[in-house]
């Protein structure tokens, strides 16, 4: 008997040493009479006497605040099912610190004494309690950095490949819903593997640790084809191996590259085919690269260019390439400086450059491109010499003209005097012989003579026109604004007044002010609208509309009417002097009106031109500079019509005649 309790002794011994070691208390509470007990490191841990049997309550007071409760509820659970109990709490130490312990614990029966008693153990967890919340707080880390990396990443089975987990990028990525990438594999994007080779194959490739990197492509949801950068590795995820895709879409990043590279390309070509002489320089004005036309141009080989400055070389002649050099070593750039470069064989050269420099791995450097301008300068000599030439040459014309011009003066003095002396002659006498009796009596003379008498009168409106004309050409404008509106009404009210038993309806729409000689303009309309009024006399309604259109600063003004029309085909005939499409019997009139027209509006920068069908009426049209900016607002005595325009803007013609001169 005392053997065996020598041998217990010594187990009991045993396994106290062992718990010091390892830091675990040992302790027993006495159920029934509520008495708990333990060892030093229970002692220690929870600040309590060592030896003496303490009440339950008060080593609870010892738990933090918080956990108490759940503790002593887990403890009287125990102790009425009898059973086993273990929990994890604070303990309050006197420093205010708080530690972790982890307690287990047993309910037992004492043989000898009967009593019921729970014995168990508890430890110190504060480290591994750290540690797990490090953990979490890296699982957490790890999971924000997981849903909103830029990279998509894809979780797939080893075996199949089959995608058991995406991020938000990968959806962007690939177009498609979670839902249907669940349901697909890798292998149904493309990113690995070969036509028909198993997954499992690539992915026996993967060991621990290793990665594997691949340059892809897949076609998107939406099928656009993505190049995509894709590195995967070997993880676990819930105790089974799984693989992690890590996928960067490099599309935008390689087309760059290509577009970067091309680009490389062009300019090394435009470098090389340049008609101008292009240099790469140092800040000291070494030369680094220089293209076959600075070669060509300096005479120097690239050897020679790089072995000394162009200073040394003596490139420079004149102090605009010292201007250049005193800017290579600060941030300046230059544009079409001149300057005179001396050639290798001392032949001196005209040339304008142009520079600027920039900052490359931390030196300076700066791209020259000249532009040789010696044909050029020797040109433009010629040019000034020759233009010293025209303008002697300009005015002696000018002194031809001016003689030219009084000569033309003296000659309508001569018309208007001379002539009309005559014609009056002849028209008076002839109106003298028809009143004579004789003469009343024989109707064939009387025919005759009035024939003398009209074509004495049409004469006499010819040499009236013919003046007017001649003094269209030379006289000197005023120039002004002029609101066409009110000159239009003024003139339709005129005419219209000759006339009064005609039905005419006036359509006048908005005109705007044009810059001009506003009698000379007024000329224009009155021959306009006396054509357009001349020309509708057969219509038992005329319809004469009168509008515009703005465009580039001009204005385009037609006059349209429902007259009698002309074939395009004598267009050409419109506007020369004493030029008719009509007989007098017809129409009245000399065919001066719209020669003198087209000179007035010429000599206004604008042009005119006619559209027409026969017996459909005409539109003559005339272009005018606008003496406002568009969107310059009109007095409104322009914009008020006197009725509504007829029809819409000027169509599109299919044939027009139009004699001008270009704006």
């Amino acid at each position: 008997m005392m053997r065996r309790l020598d041998e217990a002794e010594r187990w009991i011994a045993g396994v106290q040493l062992a718990n010091e070691t390892a830091g675990v208390a040992v302790w027993e509470w006495d159920l029934d009479r509520d008495l708990v007990r333990g060892d030093e490191s229970l002692a220690q841990l929870l600040n309590i006497p060592l030896g003496r049997a303490a009440r339950l309550l008060d080593c609870i007071e010892k738990v933090h605040p918080q956990d108490r409760e759940a503790l002593l509820e887990r403890l009287n659970d125990a102790r009425r099912s009898h059973d086993r109990a273990e929990a994890e709490f604070r303990v309050v130490r006197e420093d205010g610190s708080a530690r972790h312990v982890h307690m287990r614990g047993a309910c037992i029966a004492d043989a000898r004494t009967r009593r019921r008693l729970m014995v168990g153990a508890l430890w110190d967890v504060t480290d591994r309690h750290a540690r797990e919340l490090e953990l979490e707080h890296f699982a957490g880390h790890l999971a924000a950095t997981y849903a909103t990396s830029p990279l998509a990443i894809f979780v797939t089975t080893r075996d199949t490949g089959r995608i058991v987990e995406v991020n938000d990028a990968a959806v962007a990525m690939t177009g498609y819903s979670r839902q249907r990438l669940l349901e697909r594999s890798v292998l149904d994007l493309g990113f690995w593997g070969e036509p028909g080779e198993p997954f499992e194959r690539f992915a026996n490739r993967l060991h621990h640790g290793r990665v594997l990197h691949r340059i892809s492509g897949f076609n998107r949801h939406d099928g656009a084809r993505r190049e995509v950068q894709v590195s995967a590795t070997l993880v676990d995820r819930h105790r089974e191996a799984h693989v992690l895709h890590m996928v960067e879409d490099v599309t935008e990043r390689r087309r760059q590259k290509v577009a970067l590279r091309e680009s490389e390309e062009r300019f090394a070509r435009i470098f090389e085919i340049s008609p101008d002489a292009i240099a790469l320089m140092s800040a000291e004005g070494r030369v680094i690269e220089a293209n076959p036309e600075f070669l060509r141009f300096s005479q120097y080989d690239v050897e020679a260019l790089r072995s000394a400055t162009t200073v040394e070389l003596g490139l420079w002649a004149e102090p605009g390439g010292s201007e250049f050099i005193a800017h290579l070593q600060g941030e300046q750039s230059g544009e079409d400086v001149e300057c005179v470069l001396r050639k290798k064989s001392g032949e001196l050269a005209h040339c304008q450059i142009s520079w600027s420099g920039f900052d490359f791995a931390e030196q300076r450097y700066v791209l020259l491109i000249a532009h040789d301008v010696t044909a050029l300068k020797r040109h433009a000599a010629e040019v000034d010499e020759l233009n010293a030439s025209l303008e002697k040459m300009v005015q002696a014309r000018t002194a031809q003209l001016q003689s030219a011009n009084r000569e033309l003066e003296s000659f309508s003095y001569s018309v208007s005097h001379d002539l009309r002396a005559p014609l009056r002659h002849v028209a008076g006498f002839a109106s003298l012989l028809r009143e004579r009796p004789a003469v009343q009596t024989d109707e064939e003379a009387v025919r005759l003579i009035g024939v003398v008498i009209r074509a004495a009168g049409h004469m006499g409106a010819l040499i009236d026109d013919l003046l007017l004309f001649s003094h269209v050409s030379r006289q000197q404008m005023a120039m002004q604004e002029v609101p066409l509106g009110d000159i239009v009404r003024d003139i339709a009210q005129e005419i219209s007044a000759a006339e009064p038993q005609r039905q005419v309806r006036w359509s006048i729409g908005s005109l705007p002010v044009v810059r001009g000689d506003r009698q000379l303009l007024r000329s224009v309309i009155l021959n306009l609208l006396d054509n357009a009024f001349k020309y509708t006399r057969p219509r038992p309604l005329a319809v004469i509309e009168i509008g515009s259109e703005e465009h580039d600063g001009y204005a385009d003004i037609y006059v349209r009417d429902n007259g009698v029309g002309f074939d395009m085909r004598y267009a050409e005939k419109l506007f020369g002097v004493f030029q008719r499409l009509h007989t007098p019997e017809e129409f009245e009139g000399t065919g001066v009106g719209l020669a003198s027209v087209e000179r007035i509006i010429e000599r206004h920068g604008g042009h005119v031109w006619a559209q027409s069908k026969p017996d459909e009426g005409a539109t003559f049209w005339i272009s005018l500079p606008l003496a406002r900016a568009p969107g310059e607002s009109i007095e409104a005595g322009d914009q008020a019509p006197i009725t509504a325009p007829l029809g819409a803007a000027r169509p599109v013609p299919e044939n027009n005649h139009r004699r001008a001169t270009p704006r």
